[in-house]
């Protein structure tokens, strides 16, 4: 009985399923009729020059006249086993239904021709040429054609030939180009479309996440927007297989390039953005300003210097020179060029030089310590006073090839009379001392680079790609940093190198195709779209800045990794300590900044954070530095509005002490002491609100630094979009309380507990030059994290560090502007 019943129910949904499918086919057919429609669509074929012949089919309405231009919705198909004929029948209807729509003239037209496998059919390059013979014939004077509004449209390998189409030959036409799931395989970088061409012409980049061709959308998407410079638009966040895209993004996609609707612009991130399309450039330098000088070799004979002070909006040309250009390079504001055998100083950004009298031995590349050293040449040389003199560097008496350098670190070879050999040396204090390298698993790097707390190598086998390695030991022993299968298919071997930027970002750039980024010490990486990067590539970071310039024969590129706007700001703040008395009470400073006032939710957790059940809390709030008393509480639903408390600001337990207060701009302190017995705490600062322009930005926590259980944590939350830059600084010896307390600080996600950072010595991070002199620790053990952060929460955990004594120290957290 069983058995029967479900087999009647399985017939029944067969059957319903079916009738389903019947009436949702009907209704297609129904939907996709013209409503005007003089007869059937109409098939024709068209031969090129070439010899080559397409299939096409359009249609128009009864009410049009042919001889009045109209514009073209053109469909162009992937790869498939179908004959000219069944794409045709395939892909017609919708788009004849799409093109009435929008008073265009539906057009399918059709591949010529198949793989060598005869079955699968496809576009070639030669359909180039065909395509636009096709286009100029008005479609062997079917009708006139109005240039000015043509929506190209396909799918695959269809959007790969549009994409190659568009760059050969889409100045002749105005509109648009739709790309749905397409490869982009091959963009050309070197591309510069005229500004008329800019102005007329649209493209809309649409893919889906699972399509296995969705990195090559999103870096198509970025090579229109940022490499080129047209008008883009794209949706690369749906769900969903190769081709398997939504009519209603593609309608969209129509209606945005027709002028009729508009689509808000996202950006990728991170990208380049080319700034100039200047070829045969001999050097680049940048100050710490983001002005950036260009050497140029203009022809054979002649270098021109270039002066761009916005990123490549407006150029300059301050001087020419007779001769071949070999390097440009910046040392405390002082520029140098290198032309022929000679090397020249200008002391006037560019306008002028002096010649300065070097060996013949002195040849590029050029590297700076960022202070007054300048180092060159095979072998090295290096000049102290500016290039006006110079000297050579060995090791036992052997000379030194420069193979990598930058501000931060030297990497040399040894001359010897067999040529070239192992070992590897680095100096991370301008060449005065050096640091034999081992060889990674892979072998010697050829790019290095140091973090402020690791080095970073990189090296290849020149066959099956790069690879990349950390050492927390100068070199002694190497970690494999996992990298992306995608970086092995753009891989070109020892041309790729590997630089960080002032935030301790690394970038790997050089390799076919593009560069990657990782902003988590190598955990993971993502691909930096909008440049094709050549094996001649020149990097330039800017220092102190989270931004680079890269030279490749495409041009000049800008990475720029800081946010033009912000909302993101610091909501709330707290820290568990040991709470206790005197000098071991618990004192949270914090600081409003603003012309207004906030709304201060101030909580102190004893017995309600339960980790000290007996833990009674008190809290007095007062003015920093005058220490004048603002307000006091033991028991936070007594002397509070309870009703105006957020209900999530609330204290687990009556007996926890909480202050809820107005508070103008100004420095305040709360202090919070155990009423009976000592314990494990809380205090938190949490804004409610706050008029225009005000903030809370910075707090800071004084208790007993203690380690396992006990050990400080500050917690605070970020909110908005964006980022926002803070510094951590965890003082001990520093604060003058504990002499001996040497301070660690461990920055974490919270709840995951995922690692973000650690120091335990602020003078050796990677960033230290761009700490502002207020927010510097008075001593060097002290610990200290200048970090750009995104919305989140967050743990600083501060424990003494190994050998060291518990103390009193101090944990804050201060937004930097």
């Amino acid at each position: 009985m069983f058995f029967n019943d479900t087999l009647h129910y399985k017939s029944f949904n067969i059957f319903y399923s079916l009738l389903s499918y019947c009436i949702s086919l009907l209704l297609a057919l129904f939907l996709a009729i013209p409503t005007s429609w003089a007869g059937s669509p109409i098939t024709d074929s068209f031969t090129d020059s070439q010899g080559r012949t397409t299939l096409y089919r359009y249609s128009l309405k009864d009410e049009w006249n042919s001889n009045t231009p109209r514009g073209l919705l053109i469909f162009f198909h992937g790869n498939n086993a179908l004959t000219q004929t069944e794409v045709l029948d395939m892909f017609f209807w919708s788009t004849e239904r799409n093109a009435y729509e929008r008073d265009l003239i539906p057009v399918v037209v059709t591949s010529p021709q198949t793989r060598p496998d005869g079955v699968t059919r496809q576009w070639n390059p030669e359909d180039k040429l065909l395509l636009k013979e096709l286009l100029s014939s008005q479609f062997k004077g079917a009708f006139q054609v109005d240039f000015n509004r043509i929506i190209f449209s396909g799918g695959s390998q269809g959007t790969c030939f549009l994409h190659e189409f568009t760059m050969t030959y889409g100045e002749n036409y105005g509109g648009g180009f739709y790309g749905g799931c397409g490869c982009y395989n091959s963009p050309d970088p070197t591309w510069e479309p005229s500004d008329t061409f800019k102005s007329r012409f649209k493209v809309f980049v649409h893919a889906t996440t699972e399509d296995f061709l969705h990195n090559s959308s999103s870096r198509g998407y970025a090579y229109y927007k940022y490499t080129v410079g047209l008008n883009t638009r794209g949706d690369l966040d749906q769900a969903g297989t190769h081709c398997s895209i939504s009519n209603q993004v593609a309608t969209t996609a129509y209606d945005w390039i027709l002028g009729l609707t508009e689509i808000p612009m996202e950006p990728v991130e991170p990208h380049w953005q080319r700034i100039s399309t200047m070829n045969e450039i001999v050097g680049i330098a940048v100050n710490a300003t983001g002005t950036l000088w260009v050497a140029q070799q203009t022809n054979t004979q002649q270098v021109s210097l270039w002066q761009t002070q916005d990123q490549g909006a407006t150029w300059v040309l301050l001087n020419q020179f007779s001769g071949q250009g070999n390097s440009l390079f910046l040392l405390n504001n002082t520029l140098f060029l290198r032309l022929d055998s000679k090397l020249y100083r200008s002391t006037d950004n560019g306008l002028s030089f002096t010649e300065l009298s070097i060996s013949n031995w002195i040849k590029a590349p050029f590297v700076t310590d960022g202070k007054s050293r300048i180092l060159s040449g095979n072998p090295v040389f290096f000049s102290d006073d500016m290039g006006t003199t110079w000297d050579s560097k060995r090791i036992n008496n052997n000379s030194l090839y420069l193979m990598d350098g930058d501000e931060s670190i030297l990497a040399v070879k040894v001359i010897q009379s067999g040529g070239l050999v192992d070992p590897l040396y680095i100096s991370l204090d301008s060449g005065e001392s050096w640091q034999a390298v081992n060889a990674t698993p892979l072998g010697m790097p050829h790019s290095v680079t140091w973090d402020g707390t690791s080095l970073w190598a990189m090296a290849s086998n020149g066959q099956t790609g790069y690879y990349v390695y950390r050492s927390f030991d100068l070199g002694k022993t190497w970690q494999a940093i996992d990298l992306p299968a995608e970086t092995q298919s753009y891989y070109n071997g020892q041309s790729a190198k590997i630089k960080r930027l002032a935030n301790g970002s690394l970038v790997i750039y050089g390799s076919w195709n593009t560069s990657w980024l990782s902003t988590n010490q190598g955990s993971t990486w993502q691909p930096i779209w909008g440049a094709e990067t050549v094996s001649s590539a020149k990097f330039q970071p800017v220092a102190n800045r989270q931004q680079a310039y890269l030279v490749g024969q495409a041009g000049i590129f800008f990475l720029n990794l800081e946010k033009a706007t912000s909302t993101a700001r610091l909501t709330n703040i707290s820290t568990r300590a040991h709470t206790n008395t005197g000098l071991s009470s618990v004192i949270a400073g914090f600081v409003i900044q603003g012309s207004g006032a906030c709304d201060v939710m101030i909580r102190g957790f004893g017995k309600g954070i339960g980790l000290s059940p007996n833990l009674d809390t008190q809290l007095l709030l007062q003015t920093f530095p005058s220490a004048n008393s603002l307000a006091q509480n033991s028991s936070w639903q007594t002397g509070n509005p309870v009703a105006s408390i957020p209900t999530h600001l609330h204290l687990p337990d009556q007996t926890d002490a909480g202050i809820y207060t107005r508070l103008s701009a100004g420095a305040y302190t709360a202090t919070m002491t155990p009423e009976a017995v000592t314990g494990i705490g809380l205090i938190g600062v949490d804004e409610v609100s706050c008029d225009t322009g005000t903030q809370l930005v910075n707090i800071s926590t004084r208790a007993e630094d203690r380690t396992g259980a006990e050990a400080m944590i500050a917690g605070f939350t970020i909110e908005g979009e964006g980022t926002i830059k803070v510094m951590i600084r965890g003082f001990g010896s520093g604060l003058g309380l504990s002499p001996c307390l040497d301070t660690q600080v461990n920055l974490q996600k919270f709840p995951s507990g995922d690692f973000v950072a650690s120091n335990d010595n602020w003078q050796t991070a990677a960033n230290v030059s761009q700490i502002p002199t207020a927010l510097q620790l008075p001593n060097a053990t002290d610990a200290g994290l200048l970090i750009d952060l995104p919305a989140g929460a967050y743990t600083a955990i501060m424990t003494p560090k190994t050998g060291s004594c518990n103390g009193i120290g101090l944990i804050g957290v201060d937004v930097v502007q």
